[in-house]
């Protein structure tokens, strides 16, 4: 695990710590609030590629909730013994939750491109949480960067290319509804869920490394 050092100035660095413990909270409430709404929204809308955005930014969840643990601890001055024993379960966790999803996402998505179908309907809710995602995602990702730059730590920047993947699914779900919406296309939600293999494999590939290191790691950018 890295620490994190800011020159002999131990009162900055507490400023900065305190900064990445607001960033992550703030991330926290985010990536609960749009992955249980993605998620219910496409299991009402039979959506393939709704509920694979909702999955990933509930696995998203481990690494900011554990970000905050170890910026938590490290604010405190106490020992990171325990965080690095929870953390190297956590990122196998991560890992094979990932693999599952890419999996689904391979079966599911594949059946639809095959038969060309794929029954889902428009949904507003979906649209609404995709937009969003869209639009917060790069200014949080923005935000945890400059912190990660102030910290020097490569754990959150790895965080913030984690929010950037998130919007680059956001904004493949609202296409693929923009285009089903205008042209009916029944299979878009599928193929629009395989894309997601573009972000999701490479981060499934950075977990599995993390997971051998015992540390919890994204870097798909």
């Amino acid at each position: 695990m890295n620490k994190l050092y800011y020159g002999d100035n131990l009162a900055v660095l507490r400023n900065r710590i305190s900064s990445a413990i607001c960033i992550e909270i703030v991330s926290l409430v985010i990536i609960i609030t749009e992955g249980s709404i993605s998620i219910i929204a496409g299991i009402s809308a039979k959506s393939i590629s709704l509920i694979a955005f909702g999955a990933d930014s509930l696995i998203e969840l481990i690494t900011s909730a554990f970000l905050l643990w170890r910026f938590t601890v490290q604010y405190r001055d106490q020992s990171n013994e325990d965080i690095e024993k929870a953390e190297k379960i956590a990122s196998w966790v991560a890992a094979i939750a990932l693999t599952i999803l890419c999996l689904y996402i391979i079966l599911e998505s594949g059946y639809g491109l095959i038969h060309q179908e794929n029954e889902f309907s428009f949904s507003v809710l979906g649209i609404t949480v995709s937009a969003f995602a869209l639009l917060s995602m790069p200014i949080l990702a923005l935000r945890k960067r400059r912190i990660a730059i102030a910290l020097n730590s490569p754990a959150l920047k790895a965080d913030a290319a984690c929010s950037m993947t998130c919007a680059y699914m956001a904004g493949a779900v609202l296409i693929g509804f923009v285009i089903y919406h205008f042209f009916k296309i029944s299979w878009i939600d599928s193929a629009v869920s395989i894309a997601f293999l573009y972000w999701l494999i490479p981060e499934t590939k950075e977990a599995f490394e993390g997971a051998r290191k015992g540390e919890l790691s994204c870097e798909c950018e």
